[in-house]
């Protein structure tokens, strides 16, 4: 049931693959890595649909099979971003630092997001904020990861122009 849910949201049909994966967990047979899997692809599937209230719904779903997943975290974090809801976008970036990808798990993990990928938002989420050094720390530590990435180094010239200017201000006003 899983794997053609699968096969259904890749050929776009979203409908159908959410009535799978609904079946699917709802047998609470599956394999949790599964059952993940499945709350990820129906959010995709909302999402694709314009529902956000429902893909949000299986993002927090996630955490019922086990603990946060640095994706998840990563999902939840880009729709308060969206929302400009800054300090709910960085809590959830945050987290994502956090965690420690699951040694015992045979699921797929996206890289990016328990590595690179928060640090990079979190540096987005704190320069709204308005908070300038703490941006360009999180910006660092994901060019540590990814360092030619074009969205890094526009940060960082971006950061460095403000750290730059607000040195300068400071310097001149003394």
């Amino acid at each position: 049931m899983f794997y053609f849910a699968n096969e259904l949201f890749d050929h776009q049909q979203y409908e159908r693959a959410i009535q799978y994966y609904e079946q699917f967990l709802q047998t609470k047979k599956g394999w949790v890595e599964d059952c993940i899997a499945a709350c990820g692809k129906l959010a995709d599937c909302f999402y694709a649909l314009g529902n956000e209230e429902q893909a949000l719904r299986y993002v927090y779903q996630s955490f019922e099979y086990d603990s946060p997943r640095a994706e998840f975290c990563c999902r939840l974090g880009y729709y308060f971003l969206q929302r400009k809801q800054y300090r709910l976008a960085a809590f959830w970036y945050h987290l994502a630092t956090q965690l420690t990808m699951p040694s015992d798990s045979w699921g797929f993990f996206h890289h990016a997001c328990w590595t690179w990928l928060p640090h990079l938002q979190l540096g987005v989420c704190y320069a709204y904020l308005g908070e300038y050094e703490l941006a360009y720390k999180h910006n660092e530590k994901a060019r540590e990861y990814v360092p030619n990435h074009p969205d890094v180094l526009h940060n960082k010239c971006f950061l460095e122009s403000i750290l730059s200017a607000k040195s300068t201000f400071h310097q001149t006003s003394e």
